[in-house]
């Protein structure tokens, strides 16, 4: 009893420093995500006050051909001698139609130069307000990866003082039955428990797919990204929010696609070691981490119950699993329970 509870005790803490790690490394991915999106505004912003300037440039040099114009015309005509110079009323008309056609040109081109200029000045004011985003989204990207690289060392210093400690229980309460029951009897014992970890795992997938309705491994245009155990829900757990669901199977179990979809990212990823993120059709974006080995590149576009990769335990992770979230409207858009997400479109975990 007192070696059962010093492993189940090792377990919990064990999935508390996963979970706390995993909640660092998510930090900086969403810095490093928010960071993207600063470059993407700073670039255009620069781009749209490089083609105000230019506008502005244009703008000037057409002022100064009309004002060369206008003053080269006005050295040899004025506009009273234009007016007394009329030969009838239909010519007087006609001149004085013509001169005020010329004001009518230059007011509209010192119009254009004024409204070219404030688009100017205006869109450098928007270009140095994107690049100063830019610059504190690069800071707060560096001081989360900074912070969830200290932690990530810590913890992995800690987990393996903690496997090692796990091991020695597991040898010794496994030494414990053998004495009390025999060689034969542990064995059993232990064939026994592996069993009633399986039955048990069944009853709660049943259940968990009872309570939605029940549902196939595929079902239309969605897959079930692993049949596995489900370990770990998209809930608050010690205080830290787990972002997605966790699944465990055996090394090497294949992953699939939740659904159709084009493959946005794969590769490596701070805290899941390896991951893959998959947009689909409506623009949400399924996330799936820890894999050992990733079978899919970055484009490449992926259908429902494709293998996409196969089951790991790369980055902060104590056992072969699959972590996986679901990002409603793209990478940076809301976080929504996956087994909900999945359960909708009749899919059950």
């Amino acid at each position: 009893m007192r070696l059962s509870r010093l492993i189940v005790d090792t377990e919990e803490e064990l999935a508390r420093l996963e979970l706390e790690a995993e909640a660092a490394a998510d930090i900086y991915r969403q810095a490093e995500a928010e960071l993207v999106v600063a470059d993407a505004r700073a670039e255009e912003a620069r781009q749209s006050a490089a083609q105000a300037e230019d506008d502005l440039r244009r703008a000037q040099d057409d002022l100064g051909i009309f004002a060369r114009n206008t003053y080269i015309s006005g050295s040899r005509l004025s506009a009273d001698f234009l007016l007394l110079d009329s030969s009838s009323p239909a010519d007087l008309i006609e001149r004085a139609g013509l001169l005020e056609s010329v004001a009518n040109s230059r007011t509209e081109a010192l119009d254009r130069v004024l409204v070219t200029q404030a688009r100017s000045d205006t869109a450098d004011d928007v270009a140095n307000q994107a690049l100063d985003t830019k610059v504190d989204a690069e800071a707060e990207a560096r001081a989360a990866l900074d912070m969830s690289t200290a932690l990530l060392d810590e913890q992995q210093a800690t987990l393996t003082t903690l496997l090692e400690e796990k091991a020695g229980y597991d040898a010794e309460f496994y030494a414990a039955l053998v004495e009390l029951l025999g060689a034969e009897g542990a064995a059993a014992a232990f064939e026994q428990y592996e069993k009633d970890l399986l039955t048990r795992s069944a009853a709660e997938a049943a259940a968990r797919a009872a309570a939605y309705g029940g549902g196939p491994v595929m079902s239309g245009e969605w897959a079930l990204p692993l049949d596995g155990r489900f370990t770990s829900c998209y809930c608050q757990r010690w205080g830290t929010m787990h972002w997605g669901i966790d699944i465990a199977a055996p090394m090497y179990t294949p992953l699939y696609s939740a659904g159709d979809g084009i493959v946005i990212q794969a590769g490596p990823a701070t805290g899941f070691g390896q991951a893959v993120y998959i947009q689909h059709s409506n623009g949400d974006v399924t996330v799936y981490g820890h894999m050992e080995v990733i079978e899919v590149v970055t484009g490449q576009r992926v259908a429902a119950g494709q293998e996409i990769a196969l089951v790991g335990s790369q980055g902060f992770s104590t056992g072969p699993h699959l972590h996986l979230e679901v990002h409603v409207g793209g990478v940076g858009g809301t976080r929504v329970d996956p087994v909900i997400w999945l359960a909708n479109r009749g899919i059950f975990v």
